[in-house]
C-alpha cells in the first residue's frame, strides 16, 4: 500500500471473515442513491477515482480461507453441500483515497502514491471470494494492485449476469459474478459503498 494512514475506520469484518453476514436483498429495499452504483458495468475503482477525484489504493485486510454462505456458494455455482458450509479463499480489502483537502489534483494518477502522513479514508470494502485454485492465484498475485484492473483488462475474465444486491448491517453492496475463461470457474465479487456516493455513477 502507499505510504499514508486511515483516519476512518474500516468495518470489523474485512479482518474477520466470521463477522461477514451480507445477504441478497431485492432492489426495491436499497436507497435508490445507490441503484446506478449497484447497476454499474464499468470499472468501480475507476468510477471512484472519478467521482473523487483521486485514484483509490488498495488495503488488504485479509486474505486467506472462510467459510461460504449458500448464496455465495450458489452464485459461485457450486454443488450443493447437505453437511457443511463450503470452504473458498476469501481476499477483503478496501479501497482508500487521501482526505477532502488532497484530491483537487486535475489528474486522478496523481493520488496513487499520497506523500508519507497523507491522511486515507475508506470509501468502498470488498470481499472477493472462489474455490478454484487458479482464481486464488490470481488473487494473491494482485498485492495492492485493484482486481478491477485484471477484470477489465485481461481477456481471461468475463462478466456473467447480472449484480446482486447486498446488505450487510447499514451497508449497501452488490455481488458480481465474474467467470475465469482458461477454467470455466468463478470469481464472486463483493462491494460495499463506506462513502458518499450521490453524485451519479
Amino acid at each position: 500500500m502507499a505510504a499514508g494512514h486511515a483516519d476512518q475506520a474500516t468495518p470489523g469484518w474485512l479482518s474477520d471473515p466470521a463477522l461477514f453476514h451480507a445477504l441478497p436483498v431485492p432492489q426495491t429495499r436499497i436507497d435508490p442513491v445507490h441503484i446506478p452504483w449497484v447497476d454499474l458495468a464499468e470499472s468501480m475503482t475507476a468510477a471512484i477515482a472519478t467521482r473523487f477525484g483521486a485514484a483509490p489504493t488498495v488495503q488488504v485486510h485479509y486474505s486467506g480461507t472462510a467459510e461460504l454462505f449458500a448464496w455465495e456458494s450458489n452464485l459461485l455455482q457450486l454443488p450443493p453441500s447437505k453437511v457443511k458450509p463450503d470452504v473458498g479463499f476469501a481476499r477483503q480489502i478496501s479501497l482508500m483515497i487521501p482526505s477532502a483537502q488532497e484530491t483537487n489534483s486535475p489528474d486522478p494518477v496523481s493520488a496513487l502514491d499520497p506523500e508519507p502522513g497523507t491522511a486515507l479514508f475508506p470509501v468502498l470494502a470488498a470481499r472477493s471470494v472462489t474455490c478454484c485454485p487458479d482464481i486464488e492465484a490470481e488473487l494473491t498475485g494482485l498485492h495492492q494492485t485493484p482486481l478491477a484492473r485484471r477484470l477489465f483488462e485481461s481477456s481471461d475474465w468475463q462478466r456473467h449476469g447480472e449484480a446482486q444486491p447486498l446488505r450487510q448491517g447499514s451497508l449497501t453492496g452488490r455481488a458480481c459474478q465474474w467467470r475465469f475463461q482458461p477454467t470455466g470457474k468463478f470469481l464472486l465479487v463483493e462491494e460495499f459503498f463506506l462513502a458518499d456516493l450521490s453524485s451519479s455513477a
